[in-house]
């Protein structure tokens, strides 16, 4: 079985069109979808003055990331904080499987592109060809999509 990751913030956990890839990708027995972060696990033991962030810093993952990841059939085995390291560092030991991974950060996918190029390193944005090239990995890994 193959594996994809998705990054949350900026990538799935914000636009619709990515979910909708996503839901597509979880109805197929031949693809196993993750979601590889870059999130603490628990943010609220990660950064000791919790309570004097900005309001717009105290997310949690039980609002956002655990919700949608269930809605869409996303296993919590198959989320991956990496507690701000780079994603590379995790899909260095651990991608052997993964076809792509889809992000919005370039600094992410450019590691990506350097340290692990078995996976194919996608952005979100830019082109509006990210679920081409998504598919066209799917295809080069023997996964047809129809």
């Amino acid at each position: 079985m193959k594996r994809v990751s998705f990054d949350f913030d900026g990538c799935l956990g914000h636009r619709a069109d990515v979910q909708e890839f996503c839901k597509e990708l979880m109805q197929r027995d031949d693809v196993e979808v993750w979601i590889v972060t870059s999130r603490p696990e628990f943010p609220e033991q990660h950064f000791p003055s919790w309570d004097k962030l900005r309001d717009d810093y105290k997310w949690s993952n039980d609002d956002d990331l655990f919700p949608l990841a269930a809605e869409l059939g996303i296993p919590r085995e198959r989320i991956v904080f990496t507690w701000h390291e780079f994603k590379a560092t995790w899909f260095k030991e651990h991608g052997q499987d993964f076809v792509f991974h889809l992000d919005d950060d370039t600094i992410e996918l450019r590691e990506l592109r350097g340290f692990v190029p078995n996976i194919m390193a996608v952005c979100c944005y830019g082109s509006g060809t990210w679920e081409s090239k998504c598919l066209r990995a799917l295809e080069k890994s023997n996964i047809d999509f129809i």
